[in-house]
């Protein structure tokens, strides 16, 4: 995302320093015709990346549960055969 960022900037400081005729906004419109706009080359990526990240962050919540789910069930499992141990030894 820093990238894109960057990019973005590369772009229009590279249009200002070959375009010394143009105006900030004809620099910016002439940009915006080839889709070299902030939002098509930060906000766009940046959203669908932010996305991913969640979706990411959300799994990794799920996989963390069913763990500790899993381990607490080998716990009972554990127990109960010790207990079962305990009765047979009686």
């Amino acid at each position: 995302m820093t990238d894109a960022e960057d990019s973005c900037q590369e772009t229009l400081r590279e249009s200002r320093r070959q375009t010394e005729l143009l105006s900030e906004n004809e620099i910016k419109d002439s940009l915006a015709v080839v889709g070299a706009t902030p939002q098509r080359m930060v906000d766009e990526p940046t959203e669908y990346f932010q996305k991913k990240i969640n979706k990411t962050k959300t799994m990794d919540e799920k996989f963390e549960n069913l763990s500790k789910e899993i381990k607490n069930k080998i716990d009972e499992l554990i127990q109960r055969d010790k207990e079962l141990a305990q009765q047979l030894r009686s």
